[in-house]
């Protein structure tokens, strides 16, 4: 059914609306937004006008010193430099024996450049003292760590987060290798996530702080920042050094283990990790509701102001970030730890408003549930921590390290789709049907009368299923009530993986980690010593993994027939085989048998030269006539000899890979390609056929003069809120678009899930080495229904 409805959409005449855009690029001048956060001086695309010299008051880079002779090509290391963003910090540069390398100062926007000798001893440290945090108007609370493991990473920035990142690395058995690294960096951003958005921030160290994602590493360094001078008044007269740098290192030698618990390697100090749990949580509870407080001053307009000092064409301000996953868990946390230590009614309230708080809500939405005196309510907390015996201390650390995963899924995971559910029994009279806990309507609910009562989700395909999470109540409140978790690859065969669990639901939220098990059905058994007892399960979500698909068929546009290396090879399961092809451009297509939610394809490709004048290019289709582009002109990395992409998850039977390169005699040997999909969502939560009209949108623009590299295109569903970036259009990587005259399409629905009504509008900036253009002007318009 899935398959004729998909593909009677797509049957529909595709009016096209054409966009006109004109891109803003002309006279000279710096372009406003960081060059990628390079500290490059960006000149606007168009321009012919040179950057200024190093030493102009406009260099974003800022003047370094090196000692010694330079044998080599110097290496090139910039960053931005953020507790709040610092303004004329020192940051010095040591190699790995503790030698000095260079010096250099971060500018006016808080970013930097450094020059150093190309046979520097890695790893390298970086530490940043002094100047101004443009938030506070002081220097910063404590040293600006970073670090650099070897000369081809070119970015370090040097943030809270960094800070945390090194210093617990650095402790670790082996020091400050690669994998230390890592391992530091996965923990710290799950502990001390003070709402950094991860999906645009990944490594905190080495991913270049830009205006997609400035205002969110801005506002949760700064709380981080707060939170440790907070610790500071906290513990005076407690241990006997509380400076900000001794409360840092006490948490990195803690969070060795990789759990901010009170045991670590020596260093750690119970007392400062208690106490950190709390005061983060009372700093993250102000920050999410933009009442961030730092020396006891309102910094709201603060931190906007060092967004647009520093990032002035930042896609989003302070007041527009949404509540993070990673925040709300350490909130959650922080309330219980302080519930234990000064329980009271007012504590109970706010424990309560925390709970019903949602991730993706936006700071303005946090101010409505929030209690008005949140802030004083976590004092009492810490007032009876600040001299307190050692028995409050240990009931705190009694409950960190165990709170972090109580109510949300590991980092990584995402919600899988249920596609059909079944149930054991309803209430019939109300139409409390089994479909209304998957139907995204908290309102709805399933409800069974009596117990013991099962539940069934099914996936449409097996999955790695290893979280659930449910809004359930159970009358007075699951007290006599469990409930068992199975897992099924074919509805008969079933393994329980959880038993007699109680379903105490304090927010009305129950989440449980499974052991990761490849499943396609997960079956709840609800039971209860009181046979009476009626259960209503409101909605239940299911996450993991998602898995290569099966691949049903496969060709290609060509293949090296003399050799034998048919298509099929690129879907066998043998690397030892492969597809190849003997020019470019190519495509390769794979057939998924059904309708299906697509999110990311990886394969083992070569291409001559490595790749370098080569791109690949994505689209997914119902029907192998409407095509949706995912991912376009994309570069192909492919060190490890794979070369993986994920996508927003679109829905689709067919995957097209297209091949091109600038250089028509190479060719491609593709061994394996696996996509990851899943079922499409179950129907009850996706628009119905009548309601979609797929309108075919062709967007155009003025080329820009001057050396222009290629385009980034954004859409979004107001002129303000554009922000999305949906192409990455590089003009020497494809002989598709045509840079004279500049063109791109997207399906209205299959591509950026709009609907008739829907508005939209796009934008977009050119680019070069020197960095983005300024943003063109917007142009919208209205997704209408399509002729039929």
């Amino acid at each position: 059914m899935a398959d004729i409805t998909w593909f009677r959409r797509t049957l529909r005449v595709h009016a096209v609306i054409v966009f006109s855009v004109l891109i803003a690029a002309c006279g000279g001048g710096e372009d406003e937004a960081s060059s990628g956060g390079t500290g490059e001086v960006g000149v606007v695309i168009g321009s012919n006008t040179p950057p200024p010299p190093a030493d102009s008051d406009n260099n974003t880079g800022g003047q370094s010193t090196v000692v010694g002779v330079i044998n080599e090509t110097p290496i090139t290391i910039t960053g931005t430099v953020i507790d709040g963003p610092v303004t004329d910090a020192i940051i010095t540069i040591r190699d790995a024996n503790d030698a000095f390398v260079a010096t250099t100062r971060s500018d006016s926007r808080a970013h930097y450049r450094a020059d150093i000798p190309a046979n520097s001893i890695f790893p390298l440290t970086l530490t940043a003292t002094g100047g101004t945090n443009i938030v506070n108007n002081a220097p910063p609370s404590f040293t600006l760590i970073s670090a650099i493991t070897s000369p081809d990473i070119s970015t370090a920035n040097l943030n809270p987060y960094s800070t945390l990142i090194v210093n617990t690395a650095r402790r670790k058995s082996g020091g400050l290798t690669p994998a230390n690294l890592a391992s530091a960096s996965e923990s710290i951003l799950t502990i001390f996530n003070a709402g950094l958005n991860t999906d645009l921030m990944p490594n905190p160290i080495t991913t270049p702080v830009t205006d997609i994602n400035a205002a969110s590493v801005i506002k949760s360094s700064e709380a981080i920042a707060e939170t440790i001078r907070r610790n500071q008044r906290v513990l005076e007269g407690v241990i006997v050094d509380a400076s900000a740098d001794t409360i840092i290192n006490s948490l990195s030698a803690d969070m060795t283990d990789g759990t901010l618990d009170g045991v670590g390697v020596a260093g750690s100090d119970p007392r400062v990790s208690s106490v950190s749990s709390i005061t983060f949580g009372q700093v993250l509870i102000e920050s999410i509701s933009n009442g961030l407080e730092i020396n006891d001053e309102l910094a709201s307009d603060s931190l906007s102001n060092a967004v647009s000092v520093t990032f002035p064409t930042s896609v989003q301000d302070i007041e527009e970030l949404p509540i993070t996953m990673g925040a709300l868990s350490n909130i959650r946390t922080a309330v219980a730890a302080a519930a234990l230590v000064a329980p009271s009614i007012a504590m109970a309230d706010l424990e309560s408003a925390t709970n019903g708080l949602n991730a993706g809500s936006l700071p303005s939405e946090a101010v409505t549930v929030l209690p008005a005196e949140s802030g004083t309510i976590m004092n009492e907390a810490l007032n009876q921590i600040n001299g307190s015996d050692g028995n409050v201390m240990n009931l705190i650390n009694a409950l960190i390290g165990t709170a972090y995963a109580a109510d949300a899924p590991a980092e990584g995971l995402v919600l899988l789709n249920i596609t059909a559910v079944d149930a054991s029994s309803h209430d019939a009279d109300r139409e409390r049907i089994p479909e209304n806990a998957i139907d995204g309507n908290l309102d709805s609910k399933w409800t069974a009368l009596s117990m013991p009562q099962w539940f069934t989700a099914d996936l449409g395909a097996t999955q790695s299923v290893s979280h659930l999470r449910m809004k359930i109540n159970v009358n007075n409140n699951g007290a006599n009530a469990s409930y068992a978790i199975d897992v099924s690859r074919d509805n008969t065969s079933w393994t329980n993986v959880l038993t007699n669990v109680k379903p105490v639901a304090v927010s009305g939220w129950v989440s449980a980690e499974l052991p990761a098990v490849t499943a396609r059905y997960v079956r709840i058994r609800l039971n209860s010593s009181n046979a009476s007892d009626y259960t209503n399960l409101y909605e239940l979500e299911l996450y993991g993994q998602v898995l290569p698909a099966n691949i049903a068929s496969v060709s290609a546009s060509d293949y090296d027939a003399e050799r034998a290396r048919a298509p099929s090879l690129a879907t066998d399961g043998n690397l030892t085989s492969k597809w190849t092809a003997l020019s470019l451009p190519q495509w390769l297509m794979v057939d998924l048998g059904t309708v299906q939610s697509i999110s990311g394809i990886n394969m083992k490709v070569y291409i001559a030269d490595a790749g370098r004048n080569a791109n690949y290019s994505v689209d997914v289709s119902s029907d192998r006539s409407t095509w949706a582009t995912v991912i376009a002109n994309s570069s192909i990395d492919t060190t490890t000899g794979w070369a993986q992409a994920s996508f927003i998850p679109v829905s689709g039977r067919y995957v097209r890979l297209r091949l091109d390169s600038t250089n028509t005699s190479d060719y491609v040997n593709l061994s394996e390609i696996m996509v990851y999909a899943q079922a499409a969502q179950n129907p009850a939560s996706s628009p119905t056929d009548e309601d979609i009209s797929n309108v075919l949108l062709t967007l155009t623009w003025q080329p820009n003069v001057g050396s222009v590299q290629g385009y980034k295109v954004f859409f979004g569903p107001t002129p303000e809120s554009v922000s999305t970036e949906i192409s990455d259009i590089t003009n020497t990587l494809s002989t598709s678009f045509n840079p004279a005259i500049p063109a791109i399409a997207y399906d209205s629905w299959y591509t950026l899930r709009l609907l008739p009504g829907d508005n939209v509008c796009f934008r977009v900036r050119a680019y070069n080495a020197d960095g983005l253009s300024n943003w063109s002007l917007p142009i919208c318009g209205t997704i209408t229904e399509a002729a039929g």
